[in-house]
């Protein structure tokens, strides 16, 4: 399966963390395990050149584009509060990762 975690500017850190991870373990153990199912096939994929996390990480994109995944996962942004929220909500980058997912679903 295809999956593209569509990662943001502010990207809360253990989310994204959490995220990444568990498409690893389930990868690993579906190995180990010798089922035949296939594996996720993950790619960190952004809006822009470049990402970092609320905690100021840069986070590594694919750089081969959005291509046509079966899935998109959107870790949570690292703002909690009604006014931060609100402004990173409104901001260019939300909105364009906002009109990518419409086409996308759109598309499917």
């Amino acid at each position: 399966m295809r999956v593209n975690v569509l990662v943001l500017d502010d990207v809360f850190d253990l989310g994204l963390s959490a995220v990444l991870d568990a498409f690893q373990t389930a990868n690993e153990l579906t190995e180990m395990s010798g089922l035949a199912v296939p594996r996720f096939d993950v790619k960190i994929a952004g809006v822009r050149r470049a990402v970092k996390t609320s905690q100021g990480l840069a986070v590594p994109l694919n750089a081969t584009g959005w291509g046509a995944p079966d899935c998109v996962v959107v870790p949570a942004i690292g703002f909690k509060m009604p006014g931060p929220l609100e402004a990173a909500l409104a901001r260019p980058d939300i909105q364009d990762a906002a009109a990518l997912l419409r086409r996308s679903i759109a598309l499917s």
